[in-house]
């Protein structure tokens, strides 16, 4: 009998055993054991009739370990049987030698389970120790929450940007239900584990139904969550995040386990935090390598543009050539047919004059300066710019200038990177589409501070979606593929133009195109004295007609020439 009950590792099993062994020992028809479960005495094992309190004679005897009462054994016999002295002796000698195997079982299961956390940790660290990403954190805790903790589902919520809102992060295993309102539900219910960042523990799912939404109570009822336990995550500072577990049975969560739950959400708490570290870090090798690529290109260009600018300067000369000698043919005597073919000859060579003009000034390197610009000149003179190659690759270009558009101040060679780099942005957009229009308007709104200057580059591109839209302003972030954009060009305007005072905005529509619209102060009370060239060369270039060439050619605004006062230098061949 002692030797069974010794052999015995459970302690609800050596309860049974005793229970049935005192009952034999004394004779009697039921017997009970209880154990001490925070001052007040349970009943773990009963064996036989056991009858409610003063239908029976009975016998006690305490169970004592080490000086301390962790239980109690009772005999119940029906009259006439009274229990003796020696009855009471024999019961107190099983009673010790129960009380030792007890505290025996006890010290197997502190063991066991001390094992199991030793366990569960090393492969909770081994798991996360080999993760540098989110979702491979994820993946670890998935494997670790159901293999080593006996959970069904898992959640991570984390607090937002504000620090004060949680928001579910992740979730994983079971049905959707419960992740429906682990989404609707969790992270209300995790708020004061996040705010105090004590742990909280629910073997009964029902004791927190009560105070959910009734139809999110209606949900969580009809799914199969029995039991959860919520474990903070604490950040650097602090509690950024709680980790949720939730189990299809009940749960008591016993002291060892609570333990296990509190060490596995601190090494996620690290995990997590090393992961966004790799991330940040990852980003920011990846932002190196572009800056360091966009470095390069812009070096390549500057020897082009700089080779390009000594090319135009060589081809100048010639040019001016021809159209000097092209105008004294003109005075010699000439029949009509003769006359034309020299006007040609002149108006084709003050062009590529007046092109070559545009590409060296907007080549040649100034420092930052505020001068009066004319808005409209500057599209005008952009648009030649970009003339050949609208051309070539079909675009029509609708230019809406508002001829009564005032001057305003700012660097007109970096308000005129910003016109080029929309209009270069919306050719591309559109060389797929087979309706390619560039429409380029301006327009001023006037007001008590001076009013301000609006232009507007729109086309009929294949449009960007909403998430694409809210980061086409950020470095390095480009929608065209590998090697055509560098994601500078947009973020680049974003700082000339807000140095302006200005703003820059995008509306877009996936498949019917974009606007970009550029707002610029006017603050004539601050306005420079104009400053010489074509860029800024006062009121007559803003109302220059628009001139339209042959169908499919980019229309294009004059400008006067001092050589060529003839506004149909802009036409086109």
């Amino acid at each position: 009998m002692v030797r069974q009950i010794y052999q015995s590792l459970e302690a609800d099993q050596v309860g049974a055993m005793l229970a049935r062994h005192a009952a034999d020992l004394l004779g009697a028809h039921g017997a009970r054991v209880d154990f001490t479960n925070d001052g007040a005495l349970s009943p773990v094992a009963t064996f036989g009739d056991v009858p409610d309190a003063g239908d029976a004679n009975r016998v006690s005897a305490p169970l004592s370990l080490n000086g301390k009462t962790i239980g109690e054994i009772t005999v119940f016999a029906a009259p006439p049987r009274e229990f003796t002295d020696d009855d009471a002796a024999l019961l107190t000698d099983l009673a010790n030698h129960g009380a030792v195997a007890v505290g025996n079982a006890w010290r197997f299961r502190e063991a066991s389970d001390s094992a199991r956390h030793a366990h569960a940790l090393a492969t909770a660290t081994r798991a996360l120790a080999f993760s540098t990403t989110p979702e491979s954190v994820y993946a670890a805790i998935s494997l670790i929450a159901q293999n080593a903790l006996g959970a069904r589902w898992f959640g991570v919520l984390l607090a937002g940007p504000s620090g004060t809102r949680l928001e579910m992060a992740h979730t994983s295993g079971g049905k959707s239900d419960a992740r429906w309102t682990a989404h609707e539900c969790w992270a209300a219910a995790a708020a004061n584990v996040a705010a105090t960042g004590t742990p909280q523990y629910v073997p009964a799912i029902g004791t927190i139904v009560a105070t959910l939404p009734a139809a999110v109570a209606r949900a969580v009822r009809a799914s199969s969550v029995r039991s959860m336990a919520m474990l903070p995550l604490p950040g650097d500072s602090a509690i950024h995040g709680v980790f949720l577990l939730w189990f299809d049975s009940a749960h008591r969560f016993d002291e060892g386990e609570r333990r296990l739950f509190e060490d596995l959400s601190a090494q996620i708490s690290v995990a997590l935090h090393n992961a966004h570290l790799a991330a940040a870090e990852r980003s920011g090798r990846e932002r190196e390598r572009a800056l360091a690529d966009a470095m390069h290109q812009t070096e390549k260009l500057a020897a082009l543009g700089e080779l390009v600018a000594g090319v135009a300067h060589e081809l100048n000369n010639p040019l001016t050539g021809i159209s000097m000698f092209a105008q004294l043919l003109l005075d010699e005597s000439l029949d009509e047919d003769q006359r034309e073919s020299v006007r040609m000859i002149k108006r084709e060579a003050d062009r590529a004059v007046g092109v070559i003009r545009d590409l060296l000034a907007f080549s040649r390197k100034t420092g930052p300066r505020m001068v009066a610009v004319d808005l409209n000149a500057l599209v005008n003179q952009t648009l030649r710019l970009r003339a050949y190659s609208l051309q070539t690759a079909g675009v029509q270009v609708h230019p809406e200038l508002d001829a009564a558009l005032p001057a305003i101040p700012g660097d007109d060679r970096k308000l005129q990177q910003v016109l080029l780099n929309l209009i270069v942005n919306a050719e591309y957009a559109m060389h797929r589409q087979e309706t390619r229009v560039l429409t380029v308007r301006t327009a001023w709104e006037d007001a008590p501070d001076g009013g301000r200057v609006l232009a507007e580059v729109t086309d009929t591109g294949t449009g960007m979606a909403p998430e694409l839209v809210k980061h086409i302003f950020e470095p390095f972030f480009t929608t065209k593929p590998a090697g055509v954009g560098t994601g500078l060009g947009l973020s680049v305007s974003y700082g000339i133009v807000h140095a302006h005072g200005g703003t820059i905005t995008v509306r877009s529509t996936p498949g019917a195109g974009s606007t970009f619209v550029l707002t610029l102060p006017i603050r004539a009370q601050q306005l420079p004295a104009p400053a010489p060239g074509p860029a800024s060369s006062g009121r007559r270039r803003a109302s220059a007609p628009v001139i339209r060439s042959e169908p499919g050619a980019a229309p294009v605004a004059a400008s006067p020439s001092p050589s060529a006062p003839d506004s149909s230098r802009a036409t086109r061949p």
